[in-house]
């Protein structure tokens, strides 16, 4: 947004889209982007809907390698590794 190749209202929505899945609530986030990716095919930006698609896609293979198994849980590290063939990513997260 900074750079204006995004508005605020998409920039917020994204956002509030990503605390949704730090929350675990995964589930109101893929319907957000089925509802616009369906609106984009309808339109016939069928690129904007492959994108749409494309996250629905990532959001599966994070929910299908994440797993909740006690939500009182507390005081806990949590590491997360994924590489590709040139990158490596690694996700740390602290629970208190």
């Amino acid at each position: 947004p900074c750079e204006g190749l995004q508005s605020e209202e998409d920039y917020l929505q994204d956002i509030g889209s990503a605390v949704e899945i730090l929350r675990g609530n995964i589930s109101s986030v893929r319907q957000h982007f089925k509802k616009l990716m369906e609106e984009a095919a309808s339109e016939l930006k069928f690129e904007m809907a492959h994108t749409y698609k494309e996250k629905l896609d990532y959001l599966e293979k994070f929910q299908s390698r994440s797993l909740i198994v006690n939500p009182r849980i507390s005081n806990l590290d949590v590491m997360g590794v994924i590489t590709t063939e040139q990158k490596l990513f690694v996700n740390y997260m602290k629970v208190e």
